[in-house]
């Protein structure tokens, strides 16, 4: 979104009510200008909320108001870490149903397509094969309303096709007893979370963002946590878990000093580095990983991964390189291509820019969720 009536660029330029870089703009007079700005403001099409300190609220609730990353007051949307839904004015909808009634499945034909809101702004996008949950809202624009990865939008009919339970694998959520697992297809699952006790052992049970299930809600460890921290494990448990998973042939096993080296130096979690880098790069045994010592998938485009993928000199450089480019880019709150600095979901996090794939962060959190099991569930 254009930013307006606001220092930008890490606050080296200030950019006026229309848009447009203001070269002479001190930030004393604008500070001036503001500082009466409290409550309610609207810009535009968009509503603000300010703080008694005059400063822009963000990721809070005003009211029963949900106020996003960039401080603008959301709509048609899950908000708070999909806890909640606000409707088409804003406020919290109090009994909407989330991951319950679903009217039929689409499936993504295209390499990747972008999911808007209920005004045709683009959301995120999603990869090809991923199974869409439509719910019984009309359409808006010609475009049919979908749910996916705990995203509510909009997609483009000529960009999917209607499949059903007997074509096609509708993605569930199935217990064992002990872990739930994610059923991405038939064959592919993720353990993404503790057995729940309303969860009846082998049955599917189906919900768009995995959370919410009607009658209960799964709680996902790792998905939703901040990645600013310091995971308990040492360089020698990390080692050690390259051995657990039957990984001792990567390119990242004994590499756990680098790995608690990143964490040091940028505050990025460690554990949450090694899953990034086994999902991105098979444990450090992909091509890309072994040519470019690029594991965690930086600039791997998905119409041209191997060509567009960054090389990094060294494995420790490329560890290294990887911490600070994902600090710098998304572990904040605000300011694309970052949504927040947990790995989430398409609602919210890593997930909504990093990758097209919807499940991305629930995967990395399910790495975490395994490594922790193994090594002592010390984190968490």
């Amino acid at each position: 979104k254009m930013a307006v009536s606001s220092w930008v660029d890490g606050g080296r330029y200030y950019v006026g009510a229309n848009g447009l870089w203001d070269k002479n703009a001190k930030k004393q007079e604008i500070a001036k200008s503001t500082e009466n700005k409290k409550g309610w403001v609207k810009s535009g099409s968009d509503w603000y909320y300010y703080n008694e300190d005059g400063s822009l609220a963000r990721n809070k609730w005003a009211g029963n108001y949900w106020l996003g990353s960039d401080g603008r007051m959301a709509t048609n949307s899950w908000v708070d870490n999909n806890r909640y839904y606000v409707g088409s004015n804003g406020a919290w909808v109090k009994n909407a149903g989330h991951g319950v009634t679903y009217s039929a499945h689409y499936k993504v034909t295209a390499l990747y397509i972008p999911v808007y809101d209920v005004n045709g702004r683009i959301l995120s996008h999603v990869s090809r094969d991923t199974v869409l949950f439509r719910d019984n809202r009309a359409e808006a624009n010609g475009r049919i309303p979908v749910q996916v990865a705990g995203l509510t939008g909009y997609v483009n009919p000529s960009q999917v096709e209607a499949v059903n339970s007997d074509t096609t694998f509708i993605p569930d959520y199935v217990s064992d007893g002990k872990y739930v697992y994610h059923r991405y297809s038939q064959n592919t699952k993720v353990m993404v979370a503790y057995h729940n006790a309303n969860m009846e052992v082998g049955k599917s049970y189906y919900s768009a963002d995995g959370i919410n299930f009607g009658t209960f809600k799964l709680n996902h460890p790792f998905q939703f946590t901040n990645l600013n921290s310091r995971t308990n494990y040492t360089a020698a448990d990390i080692n050690r878990l390259y051995s657990l998973m039957g990984a001792n042939d990567s390119k990242l096993a004994g590499k756990g000093e680098t790995f608690k080296a990143a964490e040091q130096k940028y505050g990025v979690n460690a554990l949450y580095l090694v899953a990034h880098s086994a999902l991105e790069s098979a444990w450090g045994r992909s091509n890309i990983a072994k040519d470019k010592n690029n594991f965690f998938g930086i600039a791997a485009y998905d119409d041209t991964p191997y060509t567009s993928a960054t090389k990094y000199d060294s494995v420790d450089g490329g560890i290294m390189g990887a911490a600070r480019w994902i600090k710098e880019r998304y572990l904040h709150n605000s300011g694309y291509p970052a949504n927040g600095a947990y790995l989430g979901n398409k609602a919210g996090g890593m997930n909504v820019n990093y990758a097209t794939a919807p499940y991305w962060g629930e995967s990395i959190a399910s790495i975490m969720f395994n490594a922790n099991e193994k090594l002592g569930r010390r984190d968490g």
